[in-house]
This record gives C-alpha cells, structure tokens and sequence, in this order.
C-alpha cells in the first residue's frame, strides 16, 4: 500500500503562526508571561519548515540535473508521461 506525500507550502510563517496563537489564546487561558514563548516557538518551528522544504526543492532539482544528463532521451520519455516527475523518473532508471 502505497501512501501519497502531501506537502504543505507555508507562504507567510508569521501570519500563520499569528492564527494559531489566536487559537491557543481563544481555547485556554494563559498566563501573558506565555504569550511571548509561544510565538517565539511557533514562529520558529514554521521557519524550519519553510527551511526544510527549500532543501528538498534543491535535492529534487538536484536529482533532475543529474538524470537529465545521463539519460536524456529516455527522461524526456519518462516525464511525457502524465503523473511522473523527474522524481519517479530518475527512481524508475535506478530499478
């Protein structure tokens, strides 16, 4: 079974993280000494998102250039086909 990688693009860390700590305000009642950890918290788990997510957009390119350059016809072939990227391409040539 075969379990399908959904990724979750986070275009403005700030703004997301101001929603959540709304919510957390909204559902409990936290002493204000809190208020400043937690956003400090927040904003820095959804900054190393963001950061992970720039890493595999460079590994992904990455794997593109290579295969590009190995086999450039039967990659071009690959990716023709609907749904397969220079990911499941490239690991289709590994096999």
């Amino acid at each position: 079974m075969s379990k399908k990688r959904e990724r979750i693009a986070v275009d403005n860390p700030d703004k997301i993280a101001k929603l959540l700590q709304k919510a957390a305000r909204d559902s409990y009642r936290l002493d204000k000494v809190l208020y400043e950890p937690l956003n400090v918290a927040i904003a820095s788990s959804f900054n190393v998102v963001k950061a992970l997510e720039d890493e595999v957009k460079t590994i992904d390119k990455a794997i593109e250039r290579n295969i590009k350059g190995i086999n450039p016809t039967e990659y071009q072939s690959l990716i023709s086909i609907p749904r397969v990227g220079p990911i499941l391409a490239s690991g289709i040539f590994c096999i």
